[in-house]
């Protein structure tokens, strides 16, 4: 608000704002996958304007996207890379940067932008970085490239990809906490008009019954490989139901904002004692916040946790390998890729 008092600033804010998309050309380059994820995730807030879908370039080469969930979703950005992907290097491998390159001439030159920082600004300023600073500190991110095997193996064991994964998430954070929580994944519901997205909820009592008996009856149990199958069956039917409009999480949501609109309009209006039960906000903590992005165009896909005492797992499932990218705000992830690792490994020992 300070910063569009000044006209030239607000100019400025508004040609950003007004743009569609952001390209940063960052100077650096990290050396490992891992390096460049910590980059495209948040950059310490250096070249970045985080309300924006935002392109990044490494000085190497590597690109990737930062984006701001309100407007779109992770299939938007995804359909994104594809279709740069399919355009520029499918079948002709990468653009040739030298001089026979062409000249897009009917594009407008950059131009500065130049603004008015008075002190209370500066200091604005100074302390938004502090805080993002601080924030990234304490985001610990990992990224685990499981190359044991991928969704071939996973179809030949009679699995759902997609739920055999699930089901390795489940079980590692029960390994590691002996307890579930609530999980969140993401299902995509474009197939209605202006939809977008709803909630799969992973822990359900059938995973909780294959975690259980797996920590107690080890690899070999007849019993412990039906629950297993019982619980991806459960998660697949689950997911095609939310998938199909039939999640509970966004009808919830809707309701609880409206009530929330109806108490500011009416007096003495009393929001449904449903939205301030303890345990539907225990239902919707989604401590394990996780969304599957599979594609050819990106190697990995990752975003930093929703809850205090969370996870943010993004990960892609490719033919001989899942790619998993884990972020947590207290040292959780490199412990919890390692327990994801040896629960997918057990899980197929189970089943072959």
């Amino acid at each position: 608000r300070d910063l569009m008092e000044d006209e030239a600033n607000a100019r400025c804010v508004e040609r950003v704002d007004g743009a569609l998309l952001v390209l940063c050309l960052d100077t650096e380059a990290g050396a490992t996958l891992q390096e460049s994820s910590e980059q495209f995730l948040h950059a310490y807030g250096v070249n970045r304007w985080f309300d924006k879908f935002q392109l990044i370039v490494e000085r190497s080469g590597r690109a990737g996207i930062n984006m701001e969930h309100t407007p779109v979703d992770g299939h938007t950005a995804l359909r994104y890379a594809t279709e740069i992907h399919k355009d520029q290097l499918s079948g002709g491998g990468a653009l040739a940067l030298d001089e026979s390159h062409q000249v897009l001439r009917d594009l407008p030159g950059p131009e500065l932008l130049e603004w008015r920082l008075d002190g209370e600004l500066v200091t604005a300023v100074t302390d938004a970085s502090r805080q993002l600073d601080q924030l990234a500190q304490r985001t610990q991110s990992v990224v685990l490239k499981f190359e044991h095997f991928g969704k071939e193996r996973m179809k030949a064991l009679r699995c759902s990809p997609d739920a055999f994964v699930q089901m390795a998430y489940q079980l590692a954070y029960f390994r590691l906490h002996r307890r579930v929580s609530s999980t969140y994944e993401s299902a995509n519901t474009k197939q209605f008009l202006h939809g977008r997205t709803e909630t799969i909820r992973s822990a359900s009592p059938a995973s909780e019954a294959f975690c259980r008996a797996f920590d107690a009856e080890g690899h070999e149990s007849d019993e412990t490989r039906r629950l297993l199958r019982a619980a991806v069956e459960q998660h697949v039917q689950h997911s095609k139901d939310c998938k199909n409009g039939m999640g509970v999480d966004r009808h919830l949501f809707g309701l609880r904002n409206l009530a929330r609109h109806q108490q500011q309009r009416i007096a003495n209006y009393r929001i449904p004692s449903l939205f301030s039960d303890p345990a539907y906000g225990k239902f919707t903590s989604n401590v394990l916040s996780t969304s599957n992005c599979g594609g050819d165009a990106m190697q990995l896909f990752g975003f930093g946790p929703v809850h205090a005492a969370g996870l943010g797992v993004g990960y892609m499932i490719h033919p001989d390998a899942v790619h998993i990218s884990v972020s947590s705000f207290r040292n959780e992830a490199e412990d919890f890729a390692e327990a994801v690792e040896t629960a997918m490994l057990d899980m197929a020992q189970l089943l072959s």
